[in-house]
């Protein structure tokens, strides 16, 4: 399970983002939360996400949910899709030989 955080302090004004997933093998799901400070803290918006790895890819799915009137706290409806590809020679399916570091016999 991964926990992430931010928090953004502008003048008077306070943003925390806060992200937990969890990694089930090749597939990860998450919730995060969103909340602001102007004159009282406030929850924003919620998200749900979903990941998926397969050999040096990783894809992924996040969906933002307002809370708020938009008119009250600008909290807009997110959709977020992303592709990640790793160049490690380590990691597609743990590439057998390369697990461990080895140096030749000499």
């Amino acid at each position: 399970m991964y926990l992430y955080g931010s928090i953004t302090k502008f003048e008077k004004s306070l943003q925390i983002s806060i992200s937990e997933e969890v990694q089930l093998g090749s597939f990860s799901l998450g919730l995060s939360q969103q909340a602001s400070k102007l004159n009282t803290l406030n929850l924003i918006n919620l998200g749900v996400l979903f990941g998926l790895s397969v050999e040096n890819f990783d894809f992924g799915f996040q969906y933002n949910i307002p809370l708020r009137q938009i008119n009250t706290v600008f909290a807009p409806s997110i959709f977020e899709f992303n592709i990640s590809f790793d160049f490690s020679v380590y990691r597609r399916n743990n590439r057998g030989g390369y697990k461990r570091l080895s140096i030749d016999n000499y």
